[in-house]
């Protein structure tokens, strides 16, 4: 009997992006929307690639994060809230290098309050903030959404809503995106 036809990977549509911390333009023929833990050392291998992408593809890539702590990571939730607060002061990308350079911890709130500083957040607002657990909620939300898409580890990035899962090099991420541009 012949073999099953081969699928072509499913495709998810975002249509919850706003608000989210991003890079590049709304209207980017591409969006690549990345589920990402601070404390994944795969997340932290993969964003130089992703950086890489945004910047070779200036205009025509919009890159989006999304949380998605994992559960044995024990301070990914509480960073990723933190990254929300810092994305209310419109410092994520900042604070979200802050995570990625200090991955291995700890990260209880001196640490978390000292990298916003770092920054260059404000520190009362920051603090308050993170104390608040005004994000709690929403990081939760964010892990649902990304389980709801079919991520069952981190990095997961979605090109045009396709899966790509794991730490891929450059050169993976590049051949998908000048294949969306080309349908363009």
């Amino acid at each position: 009997s012949a073999p099953p036809p081969s699928t072509p990977p499913a495709v998810v549509h975002f249509d919850d992006l706003e608000g989210r911390p991003s890079l590049g333009p709304k209207n980017a023929p591409v969006t690549l929307v990345e589920f990402s833990d601070f404390q994944c050392p795969f997340c932290k291998k993969v964003t130089p690639a992703l950086e890489q992408i945004t910047k070779n593809f200036s205009g025509k890539v919009r890159r989006v994060w999304r949380h998605y702590p994992l559960s044995f990571h024990q301070d990914a939730a509480r960073m990723a809230e933190a990254s929300e607060c810092a994305h209310e002061q419109g410092k994520f990308w900042e604070y979200h290098d802050q995570l990625f350079e200090t991955q291995a911890g700890p990260h209880d709130n001196a640490v978390l309050t000292g990298l916003a500083e770092k920054a260059g957040l404000n520190k009362k607002k920051f603090e308050s903030c993170l104390t608040s657990g005004k994000y709690k909620e929403a990081v939760q939300k964010e892990t649902a959404k990304g389980e709801q898409s079919g991520v069952r580890g981190t990095p997961a990035v979605f090109i045009n809503g396709k899966l790509v899962s794991g730490a891929k090099p450059y050169e993976e991420f590049e051949k998908i995106v000048k294949a969306e541009l080309a349908k363009t």
